[in-house]
């Protein structure tokens, strides 16, 4: 039999019957109900999988919005309680995940400002304005703008919120702010007069308003009665008011009266204002100096380091070096470094170079090296021994390199005792380093005399090759390349660029 003529084995013989075996089974009624639920479930998988496909990327998307969302709040919550570090941590994970959402643009915005970084606090409140343009955050970034020094920034905001509302208190409040910092006193007293008009009770807009009294002769009585009103309160404002107060020239007795149990009283006064009343005790009666000097040395006995230092510093300012040491004798001054440093401060006004050499050689000093080789410096230049002050300058910024906290300060101290080449060289450490490049490169000219035209074309040259999209930089630069004739049909381009 050829093979042609088998019969197809799926197919049974005409007139047979298939009773066993795998194509009998199929034919039965529950097996082909079992297939047809079998391919509804592979369709229907299938068809989840090519909607999960299309709605993935929508999805992740939403997690990660709520993710950025969560880290702002938190980092919020954590402003709150004024851990401003672990704050910009979260802001700055907020900003990663989204880097174009306003709430993580908001949320950077608000921990830079809460470390003083106004520039760069400005720079991500614009962003925010860029996207959602509210009145709060347009503020927001004009007190930005104003403290980092852009005050055509803060201007422009200005009128961009007092062309929406012209009767709000705070927009009247920071109008006043950046026509003092343009230095029109009358228009920043206008503006502070309507922002106190419109609302009697804001404490900030009537603090802010008797400063700007103050500044004239024939509006300080106005302003002095203003702060007496405002310093019977128990807020912050209140204390501010009180401080300013006791700054006040020519304060009579009544006044120190008046004002004395009020700071000292004051619900929020801390250490540095109960000793700003003991101050004000001490011009109110110099004859008891030695008496009130006494009886706070003894009070202060059994304070805790804090309290202390804040004491022994306080004494050195008002001149009592003497008393300051021994508040801090040494063996209590070697168990800490801050309550070191405000002994040796008082050793150094008293001319103690030796005893603070002597001091500085113990290995129980309690400072980093760069500190120790930095202060045997100031020894040093003091006892005339530039040679060996020169090996301690040198031997302080060895040992602080890499370390910017300490090059600032060493770059500060230097300034402050009169040692500029010292300082010139910690700051130009400081510009290898991108995050206090700028700052350093500004102190360095300012540390520059304007008769060394050549050495400020340099640092310009410097910062304008660091960075060339500012064109302030540049026309500064083209501007001293003219005077030392240099380039000038380059200087005549730039001053021609928008």
């Amino acid at each position: 039999m050829s093979e042609s003529n088998l019969p197809d084995r799926g197919t049974p013989r005409k007139g047979s019957q298939k009773t066993s075996g795998v194509s009998g089974l199929a034919d039965l009624p529950e097996v082909a109900a079992v297939k047809r639920r079998r391919k509804r479930i592979l369709w229907t998988f299938a068809a989840l999988l090519l909607i999960g496909g299309i709605s993935a990327k929508p999805g992740f998307a939403a997690v990660k919005r709520w993710r950025c969302g969560k880290l702002a709040e938190e980092s919020a919550e954590l402003l709150d309680r004024r851990d401003v570090e672990q704050a910009f941590s979260k802001a700055r994970a907020a900003h990663q995940l989204l880097p174009e959402e306003p709430r993580a643009l908001r949320a950077v915005a608000k921990a830079l400002a809460a470390r003083d970084d106004w520039g760069n606090a400005a720079a991500f409140w614009a962003e925010v304005v860029k996207r959602e343009p509210s009145p709060e955050d347009r503020r927001a970034y004009a007190e930005a703008a104003l403290r980092s020094g852009a005050l055509d920034k803060a201007a422009e905001q200005v009128e961009s919120l007092m062309s929406s509302d012209a009767e709000s208190t705070d927009n009247h409040l920071l109008a006043a702010k950046v026509y003092s910092a343009h230095g029109d006193l009358a228009l920043a007293l206008k503006s502070a007069r309507r922002a106190v008009e419109l609302d009697p009770n804001h404490e900030v807009a009537g603090f802010l308003l008797s400063q700007f009294l103050l500044q004239k002769p024939e509006t300080r009585i106005e302003g002095l009665e203003r702060l007496w009103k405002l310093g019977e309160g128990k807020s912050a404002t209140a204390l501010q008011a009180l401080l300013t107060l006791s700054a006040a020239p020519n304060l009579e007795k009544a006044g120190l009266d008046r004002l004395i149990p009020a700071l000292r009283g004051h619900p929020l006064a801390e250490e540095t204002h109960r000793l700003k009343a003991l101050e004000l005790e001490l011009i109110r009666s110099p004859e008891n100096r030695k008496a009130f000097l006494d009886a706070a040395q003894e009070r202060y006995a059994a304070a805790e380091p804090e309290r202390l230092r804040l004491f022994a510093a306080w004494l050195s300012l008002q001149g009592e070096h003497e008393r300051a040491l021994r508040v801090l004798p040494g063996d209590q001054a070697f168990t800490r470094k801050d309550l070191f440093l405000v002994r040796v401060d008082a050793m150094a006004a008293l001319g103690q170079w030796n005893e603070i050499l002597h001091d500085l050689k113990k290995d129980r000093a309690p400072l980093e090296q760069p500190l120790v080789h930095l202060f045997q410096a100031r020894c040093w230049k003091e006892l005339k021994d530039e040679e060996r002050a020169a090996m301690a300058w040198r031997s302080a910024l060895d040992s602080a390199r890499g370390d910017v906290n300490m090059l600032r300060y060493i770059a500060g101290y230097a300034e402050k005792v009169g040692a500029p080449e010292q300082a010139e060289r910690a700051y130009r450490a400081l510009t290898q380093n991108s995050k206090t490049a700028r700052f350093a490169f500004e102190a360095l000219l300012r540390l520059t005399p304007p008769s060394e035209t050549h050495r400020l074309r340099d640092l310009l040259a410097e910062m304008a090759q660091r960075w060339p999209k500012e064109i302030a930089l540049t026309n500064d630069l083209a501007y001293l390349n003219t005077l030392l004739n240099v380039g000038v049909a380059e200087n005549r381009a730039t001053a021609r660029r928008p």
